[in-house]
């Protein structure tokens, strides 16, 4: 075959193809052009549902609910001022306010834009009434995240909002969208890729006024993984009513595992005011004077008080600095140089062993015992039982703060005084732990000396968590069998400290605390374990100028306790 041959096949063919193209564009034009006016393909977003999350005995704590909201399609919208108007008068949303969310959330002409959300089913009625006078507007029914306890837990569940830029740069190679919805808090911000599920969509054939004809493809939602907690939802539920209108947090721990039975910060917030986007109340909420967004059981930093007479007493037995049988003599008042250190019990406790100054909560007694151990020892024994680090837990911490003299002087140019170490020894000064901290101590006493991970996943899509994570201190049975006796003697004892706690029938062991602050009343603190003979459960309570430990909180224990009995005596 010659170059001319070639030339003229390929003539021929050039001729055919602009043959067929007029027929389509000419003579058939207005024909395709008529079907493309009537039929179109429209992408129906199909959201996924975010899994649930629930309590220890299956109940939930977090859940959705189908709601129904307006939306734009950009390519198919003809006049939007005429669209716009007459949607204002059936919504009875005003005209600018639907024009400024259609423009805060346009993103592409070919993706949906919400301009209206959670809409009665009479006004959804009304627009499909006056279909044919709105172009471009659909409805779309979407999965709503909701809180059927409200305030109680909040601060471990957390709440949703809008993806930020910062968290799309770092999110976005794992499937993450802008505009997504995702965990600002809590477990729905530590889990948040196991609840958040996989959005679908469908593909559909629609005539001119947006009737479906058919169904072209479908990509179904993948919901998202449910998460169960260690939390007790009815123990929650106590804690929030007898925490009531005071600020401060009550947790309960099992100090073999280290489940989190019991998380309970107050005041609180309500997260569903974040998944139905009240923008007043949200406002209000992030503005609080009370900082209710504030997880006071992990993220309140405070000076322990008294507390810390039991790092105390464990670092001085386990440097041999004291035995069962020393004592120090208390009378109301101590000096060192020309400087007053007192007593809470004016007159003094007399001669005191250390199972006795646990008991009473003796300042003194301690005041010596820091004088015999020095900073650096009682700093050592501090971190060494978990203060001054993060737990673990899988929500937000602080990490608190051990003091040391290489810390004064580099932030404040000043030298480390003894009087410094007398303040710390009865958990004053500069020193700043949180109360799940606390509480971590507590259980390491009551378990035989191992540091545990508290921990607030149960399970994830029924399939359980098993995690102990636990480290040996190397602190002696004998040294923390003394601890506990002074323990229990402050509650079950008419002198002990903690005798307002006292429960006929359980065997609770705590230490008050009742910690100076610079301003205000002090903050009042109690936390032990029961039962005494064989511990399972820690416990702590905490009120923000409270007053004193062994007052209102150790009330509040009781309280608490007294409600639970039946439960406690129960639990494995």
């Amino acid at each position: 075959m010659n170059i001319t041959q070639l030339q003229k096949i390929f003539l021929t063919l050039l001729i055919l193809l602009i043959l067929v193209l007029s027929y389509y564009q000419i003579i058939k034009g207005d024909y395709y052009y008529s079907l493309s006016e009537k039929y179109r393909i429209k992408v129906i977003p199909l959201i996924s549902r975010r899994g649930n999350i629930l309590d220890r005995n299956g109940n939930v704590l977090a859940t959705y609910k189908q709601v129904i909201d307006i939306v734009v399609n950009p390519q198919e919208l003809k006049d939007k001022e005429i669209t716009f108007k007459r949607l204002s008068e059936i919504l009875e949303l005003p005209y600018e306010e639907l024009l400024k969310k259609y423009k805060e959330n346009f993103t592409s002409p070919f993706v949906p834009v919400t301009i209206a959300e959670n809409v009665s089913l009479e006004k959804v009625f009304l627009l499909e009434e006056n279909r044919p006078e709105l172009n471009g507007i659909d409805i779309e029914i979407k999965p709503v995240r909701f809180y059927p306890l409200g305030q109680i837990g909040a601060h471990i569940l957390g709440y949703l909002g809008e993806i930020s830029s910062e968290e799309f740069s770092r999110l976005k190679h794992y499937g993450y969208r802008i505009k997504n919805t995702v965990g600002k808090m809590g477990i729905e911000k530590a889990l948040d890729v196991y609840l958040r599920g996989e959005d679908g969509g469908r593909q559909v054939e629609v005539d001119n006024l947006g009737n479906v004809i058919q169904l072209v493809g479908e990509k179904k939602p993948v919901p998202g993984k449910d998460i169960q907690l260690t939390i007790n939802k009815d123990w929650q539920e106590k804690a929030h009513h007898l925490l009531g209108k005071y600020v401060g947090a009550i947790i309960m721990m099992d100090v073999r595992n280290g489940e989190i039975l019991v998380m309970e910060s107050s005041p609180s917030f309500d997260p569903n005011i974040f998944a139905t986007k009240e923008k007043d109340r949200i406002k209000e909420t992030f503005f609080s004077s009370k900082a209710v967004l504030l997880n006071r059981a992990t993220k309140a930093n405070i000076p322990p008080g008294s507390i810390f007479k039991l790092v105390m007493a464990i670092a001085g037995l386990s440097s041999k600095k004291i035995d069962i049988y020393t004592r120090y003599r208390c009378e109301g008042k101590f000096y060192w140089g020309n400087k007053e250190f007192n007593c809470w019990l004016e007159e003094g406790h007399g001669d005191e062993t250390v199972v006795e100054a646990i008991k009473h909560s003796c300042n003194i007694f301690f005041y010596r015992l820091g004088l015999e151990l020095g900073i650096e020892k009682i700093r050592q024994f501090a971190l060494l039982l978990g203060l001054g680090e993060k737990t673990g837990i899988e929500i937000e911490e602080d990490k608190g703060f051990i003091p040391s003299p290489k810390w004064k002087q580099a932030k404040l140019k000043e030298k480390w005084y003894e009087g410094d170490t007398l303040n710390l020894s009865i958990g004053q000064g500069y020193i700043m732990v949180t109360p799940i901290q606390i509480l971590r101590l507590i259980s390491m006493i009551a378990n035989g000396g191992f540091l545990i991970k508290p921990h607030l996943i149960k399970g994830i899509d029924r399939i359980p968590v098993e995690e102990v994570v636990k480290e040996y201190t190397g602190i002696s049975e004998n040294i923390l069998k003394i601890v506990k006796e002074g323990m229990f003697k402050a509650v079950n004892e008419q002198d002990g400290t903690g005798i307002k706690a006292r429960v006929e029938g359980l065997e609770i062991a705590a230490k008050t605390a009742t910690i100076q602050t610079s301003r205000g009343f002090s903050h009042a603190l109690i936390a032990g374990f029961l039962p005494y003979s064989k511990p399972k459960l820690g416990f702590l309570v905490f009120l923000e100028h409270g007053g004193k430990g062994g007052g209102k909180a150790a009330e509040l224990c009781q309280e608490l306790f007294s409600s639970l009995k039946k439960e406690i005596l129960e639990y494995p």
